[in-house]
């Protein structure tokens, strides 16, 4: 499971759970960036925890619901109460929802945090 990641002297490093795994000289964002390149379209690398798919299935949302929101949102804003970013916008299925999250690489790699169905 994938904590965080780190580029260093032109090296992509992520911290498991389990010990240290290296990407020598490339990153999953330069593989992002050449799809996004290729496809015209934006790609996101959700580094989704066990403990966030719990949290937000406590809402009956899935990582589906979330990764749809985030990447159809029609409004985006900050977290009151963490200072996170956060997007609003509507499922597949048309429930209005707020998605929060952190950044690990900006417009790239998103780590989910919540998501929760607002004017529920």
């Amino acid at each position: 499971m994938i904590v965080r990641n780190q580029r260093k002297n032109n090296r992509f490093y992520f911290s498991l759970a389990h010990g240290v795994f290296i990407i020598a000289n490339t990153s999953i964002v330069d593989i992002i960036y050449e799809n996004m390149a290729e496809t015209g379209m934006a790609w996101y690398h959700y580094i989704w925890l066990e403990s966030v798919m719990e949290h937000i299935a406590e809402h009956d949302l899935t990582p589906d619901d979330f990764e749809y929101v985030f990447e159809n949102y029609h409004s985006e804003g900050v977290s009151r109460s963490t200072g996170r970013p956060m997007r609003l916008g509507e499922t597949a299925d048309g429930r209005d929802m707020a998605v929060v999250f952190e950044w690990v690489e900006k417009d790239v790699s998103v780590m989910p945090v919540t998501a929760y169905e607002v004017g529920a």
